[in-house]
């Protein structure tokens, strides 16, 4: 954009401190790492019931065909269980290994973004108030 330019209207540029993009950040990455780690379980519980549910109707197929008649009962114990698979439960651990993971990332930035900032330069860019974008710039030493 050359300097005869002005931006589009509702758009702003300013300075800012490195504070008010720490508060900007903070407000939404706790819902992002709960909403994905919910995103996560989710999605693995269903792949369990999915892949449960499959075996569980081959299993009832089985058992009709060997013993000529249906199961006194859906809920019988026997094909409930024969449907169950010990991979079954290296999905839950991956799952929560997954959710250990995005909370490890999560304090490592928290971490990351308390170091001291005195020195660096923050420039937002905001459409109707609402910050839009932003650049970060790291003062560095010369040596």
């Amino acid at each position: 954009m050359s300097s005869s330019e002005k931006p589009s209207s509702g758009y702003s540029f300013r300075t800012g401190t490195v504070a008010e993009l720490q508060a900007h950040n903070s407000k939404y990455s706790g819902w992002i790492f709960l909403l994905t780690s919910v995103l996560g379980i989710v999605l693995c519980i269903r792949t369990v019931l999915d892949i449960f549910v499959k075996r569980l109707e081959i299993n009832y197929k089985a058992y009709l065909f060997e013993y000529g008649k249906p199961p006194n009962h859906f809920f019988d114990w026997q094909i409930i269980s024969s449907a169950v698979s010990p991979s079954d439960f290296f999905v839950f651990l991956y799952m929560g290994g997954a959710v250990a993971f995005g909370f490890g990332i999560y304090i490592l930035s928290a971490y990351l973004m308390s170091r001291n900032y005195a020195n660096d330069k923050v420039f937002f860019v905001e459409y109707q108030k609402q910050i839009v974008g932003w650049a970060f710039f790291v003062a560095k030493k010369k040596i």
